[in-house]
């Protein structure tokens, strides 16, 4: 798929591709999408938009995949492992199926800070939301950003800004950040001639969430730009 990608991206560099690599999941008896190479029709830019910092996340569920004492569980059997140093990061997830798109996840427009996704196949459809850019090029410039470290909002501005600078002067999510800064900084070092000077982590602040954000910049890579991207994934 990716070389596929390379042989039709435009010599300007003027299209934009998305590559999925999503195979099918008998997990529960519903196959997924086969992994293809998706080619946006459009790629709309949307204005700033008005958002509660407390959205809601109602939505007709009908099922929660693992449960929560499944997750519990998994935390438990994973401790160790951290403990004898073989693992710095884990990400853990539950798949929530629901009836329909929640209204957060329909995508009627950019907030400037989102990337909002909808994949359309016949009866089928994939909406996602997220403010991490894996990898951004132009030209001889690539960037990619670190985004790790998470803390809620508050409609109270004070207590809103003691969220923000609890996350910043948090250990534990330093160092959760920090392992994800090394993990594309190694990618950067390896696949580009040269790379930007270390930054400290910033403050991402969206509707509902913050976040801890550290930019990596890097010129010349020596391999294709989307191959380094299926690295960073």
């Amino acid at each position: 798929l990716l070389l596929e990608a390379i042989r039709q991206l435009p010599a300007d560099d003027s299209s934009r591709m998305l590559v999925t690599f999503d195979f099918p999941d008998q997990r529960d008896g519903e196959p997924g999408f086969q992994a293809k190479l998706w080619l946006p029709e459009s790629i709309d830019v949307g204005p700033m938009a008005e958002a509660s910092p407390n959205p809601s996340l109602a939505a007709t569920a009908r099922g929660l995949q693992p449960t929560d004492d499944e997750m519990l569980q998994s935390i438990s059997s994973l401790a160790p492992l951290f403990a004898q140093g073989k693992l710095d990061k884990v990400v853990l997830a539950q798949r929530l199926r629901t009836e329909s798109p929640p209204a957060w996840l329909q995508p009627t427009g950019g907030d400037g800070l989102v990337w909002t996704m909808s994949l359309q196949e016949s009866d089928r459809a994939f909406y996602a939301k997220s403010p991490e850019a894996l990898l951004r090029w132009q030209g001889e410039a690539v960037e990619s950003m670190a985004l790790a470290g998470t803390t809620g909002r508050s409609s109270d501005p004070e207590e809103d800004a003691r969220m923000g600078q609890g996350l910043l002067g948090s250990e534990k999510d330093r160092r959760e950040h920090m392992s994800v800064v090394d993990h594309i900084r190694q990618h950067l070092e390896h696949h580009c001639e040269q790379i930007g000077p270390a930054q400290a982590p910033e403050l991402i602040q969206l509707p509902g969430l913050q976040h801890l954000c550290t930019r990596l910049h890097g010129q010349g890579p020596k391999i294709h730009p989307l191959l380094l991207a299926a690295m960073l994934h």
